[in-house]
């Protein structure tokens, strides 16, 4: 497998970016001790909406996929009543689990009927599932669907589109599944680790009130007051692309236009900040540590670098993060010999920060993402 790996040291200030059920920060138990957590999907969220910022293509991860469809039959001269009912029953057979064992519920069918009326109104625009697709990719569905398909037949429609589908850079990179429809579900390029902070971390109650600015002279105190959950931590961060199946799902593109694709994956990978709760906190920034690898062979994280929990000892978390992430890299390739071999690595820091890969040490980001693809493509 021919891979680039990016293995990243972020120090996030105090913030609430990726929260769970009960409203704090995402955490997990690693060696013993709780460590603050930033999931994948959280991460790669981010991540898409950075990497539409550098592409001319239109993709939405979306349960209103009735509605999309609609418009589009509507542009194509379907009447509305019709491009409606199409749309629905499209948009149903791509997004709802088939489970062939469900049984009928009993019950007077009226009076189900007059229960699930509103419901079914409310919800006719909208699915139960998300779909990810493309402005292109919609369009080839609704071709599918009412050229030489005189009977408007659905499942023809989707057939059709697996055949010849007009996708997007963003699907092919970071993939997607469709239950129904296998033929339609894309194995990504892309692959990232949850983020783990470095060292051991409790999270903190922010008790926070808000004034009433026109509140009468007799009165006192806040308007408002309630507490969240914050913490600030030095995060690893670990991602890869399998550039085997970059060339595979990238194939209708030229080199080029491949090569500029990965650059802008790259760019997001290592610059994209996770956007929770960021007009409170302000906690983005940029890396403090970047080590890409473009290398053959089956991806490794080097998390246990921080399996016991860094120390700051007074002197912050990002030098000793960054100096066990080195050590640890170091043992990797010893341990792993030519199963790691071939390696292209290419560092970037901080003038502040020290390190042993000094002669793989590049100026910018930008000359770091250049020489990876360089290399690797």
């Amino acid at each position: 497998m021919n891979i680039i790996e990016i293995h990243g040291i972020y120090s996030y200030l105090y913030n609430h970016m990726n929260c769970d059920d009960q409203g704090e920060p995402k955490s997990m138990i690693y060696g013993g001790t709780k460590r603050a957590r930033i999931s994948s999907q959280c991460q790669k969220r981010a991540e898409r909406e950075e990497y539409r910022k550098s592409s001319k293509e239109n993709c939405f991860n979306t349960r209103y996929m009735p509605e999309v469809f609609k418009k589009e039959l509507m542009k194509q001269g379907i009447k509305e009543v019709e491009a409606e009912k199409l749309a629905g029953c499209l948009s149903k057979e791509l997004t709802e689990k088939k489970d062939k064992n469900e049984k009928k519920e009993g019950g007077d069918k009226k009076t189900k009927d007059k229960k699930t009326k509103d419901k079914k109104t409310k919800d006719r625009n909208k699915t139960k599932g998300l779909f990810y697709s493309s402005d292109g990719e919609v369009k080839n569905f609704i071709t599918g669907l009412i050229k030489d398909n005189p009977k408007k037949d659905i499942k023809k429609a989707i057939e059709s589109c697996t055949q010849h589908s007009k996708k997007a850079s963003e699907i092919d990179l970071f993939g997607r599944m469709v239950c129904n429809y296998p033929e339609l579900t894309i194995e990504g390029v892309l692959a990232v680790a949850h983020a783990v902070s470095t060292h051991k971390v409790e999270n903190e109650l922010d008790y926070f009130t808000a004034v009433d600015d026109l509140q009468l002279k007799q009165e006192q105190g806040a308007a408002h007051l309630d507490n969240k959950a914050n913490n600030a931590a030095c995060f690893y961060r670990y991602c890869y692309m399998d550039l085997d199946k970059a060339k595979e799902n990238l194939s209708d593109l030229t080199l080029k236009e491949r090569e500029i694709c990965l650059k802008n994956l790259l760019h997001v990978l290592i610059n994209a900040t996770p956007q929770g709760g960021i007009r409170s906190t302000a906690h983005g920034g940029r890396p403090s540590y970047i080590l890409g690898l473009a290398r053959q062979g089956n991806p490794l994280s080097l998390v246990e670098a921080f399996e016991i929990p860094i120390q700051s000892k007074g002197a912050g978390y990002i030098q000793p993060s960054i100096k066990e992430l080195e050590n640890e890299y170091a043992d990797t390739k010893r341990m792993c010999g030519k199963a790691y071999a071939n390696i292209k690595e290419y560092m970037c820091k901080g003038s502040r920060i020290s390190s042993s890969l000094g002669s793989s040490e590049v100026t910018s980001f930008e000359d770091l993402i250049e020489e990876l693809v360089k290399n690797a493509v």
